[in-house]
């Protein structure tokens, strides 16, 4: 299904970004702020 690959590729493109911005976060501040 067409859809079901669309979706599997939004999710992949989600993903990365997120790893992105947990990189840049880590980059910007020390990972101990980020424990509460």
């Amino acid at each position: 299904m067409p859809e079901l690959t669309h979706i599997q590729n939004y999710i992949a493109r989600i993903q990365a970004d997120l790893y992105w911005i947990e990189r840049t976060i880590e980059k910007l501040h020390p990972p101990r702020i980020l424990i509460p």
